[in-house]
């Protein structure tokens, strides 16, 4: 069954570093929610089926000042890590994960997202996107750095969706069906994108 949890100033860990906490997530749902602000979800193995692609997105942010850092996720049926969409999410960060075998993009920014840092993953092996920003409405001061792209079923970086002031920058990004890094309006528009 999917896990939720609201609240603040909350972390949650493993004292045993990679140890599997999910198995067979539900497909149909967010399997991990935190919902809340200055939350910390650290050094944990998310393990699942990845079936065929669904709305079981894995690792589900929302709020202020949060973080996903130094986990693993492996056969999400849909975004392994996804924030935004639902309210707002300011100040996040999500760094030091390693991603594969997802069903659909690797990290996901979406709609209401401002002031996002992904930087130092490892992506591999994803059916969509490596990282994906925007789509949905777009997503703001988004940074992209030093991320590790390979194997991907679409691109490496796509940016859409009326997304604004997005820095993308230092990543290796190899072997993608599509194309290393992707931006596309095509609801809104996309502005201030910096490619380096």
């Amino acid at each position: 069954a999917p896990i939720t949890i609201t609240g603040s100033n909350i972390i949650v860990t493993t004292l045993n570093k990679g140890t599997s906490i999910f198995l067979n997530f539900t497909t149909n749902a967010p399997n991990f929610n935190l919902i809340g602000n200055n939350n910390i979800i650290s050094d944990l193995k998310f393990t699942g089926d990845q079936v065929f692609r669904s709305n079981g997105h894995t690792v589900y942010l929302r709020g202020n000042d949060n973080t996903v850092t130094r986990c693993t996720v492996v056969g999400s049926s849909c975004f392994a890590v996804y924030v935004g969409a639902s309210g707002t999410s300011i100040n996040t960060k999500i760094h030091q994960n390693h991603i594969y075998n997802s069903a659909a993009d690797g990290i996901h920014a979406s709609v209401g997202v401002t002031r996002c840092d992904i930087y130092d993953n490892y992506i591999h092996d994803v059916a969509d996107d490596g990282i994906g920003i925007g789509y949905e409405g777009g997503a703001s001061e988004i940074n992209v750095f030093s991320n590790n792209i390979t194997n991907t079923g679409a691109r490496g970086i796509s940016i859409m969706g009326a997304s604004s002031l997005v820095n993308v920058s230092s990543n290796n990004i190899t072997n993608t069906w599509l194309g290393g890094i992707y931006v596309e309006c095509y609801t809104g528009s996309v502005s201030l994108v910096n490619i380096t």
